[in-house]
C-alpha cells in the first residue's frame, strides 16, 4: 500500500502534469504560482480518499476507494466540461482535483488488496 507521503508526492505529479497538458494544449506558459498550487492541490486531493476512508485496517478501502467512485468522478468531470455556464479555469481546478483523487486509487489499485469494484 502506498503510504500518504507517497500519496501526496503522486497526486503533487498529476496535479502539475494536468497543468502543464492544459497550457500546453491552450499555447501558454505556466507561472511559477499555477506549478505550485497545482502541486498542492494534486497533493492534498492525493490524500482525500484516505481522510474519507482513513487506513486503520487493512480493508478500510470502501466506496471511495472504489473503481466505482472513480468513474462518478469521471462522469463529474466530463459533465464539468460539458457544462456551458462553468468559467474555464473552474473546469481545470475541478480536472486537478479529480487527477488527484484518482492518482490516489490508481496508486491503490497496484497494491495486492487492490481496490474494490464497489
Amino acid at each position: 500500500m502506498a503510504g500518504r507521503n507517497a500519496h501526496a508526492m503522486i497526486g503533487a505529479g498529476v496535479g502539475v502534469g494536468v497543468l502543464v497538458i492544459y497550457k500546453l494544449v491552450k499555447d501558454q506558459k505556466p507561472s511559477f504560482g499555477e506549478f505550485i498550487a497545482a502541486a498542492i492541490g494534486g497533493a492534498a486531493f492525493g490524500l482525500l480518499p484516505d481522510l474519507l476512508e482513513p487506513a486503520t485496517d487493512p480493508n478500510h478501502r470502501q466506496f471511495f476507494h472504489s473503481y466505482a467512485a472513480a468513474g462518478l468522478i469521471s462522469w463529474a468531470n466530463l459533465k464539468v466540461w460539458q457544462n456551458p455556464i462553468l468559467l474555464e479555469k473552474d473546469k481545470l481546478h475541478f480536472t486537478l482535483a479529480s487527477a488527484g483523487y484518482l492518482s490516489h486509487l490508481l496508486a491503490d489499485s497496484g497494491t495486492p488488496k487492490g481496490v474494490p469494484i464497489i
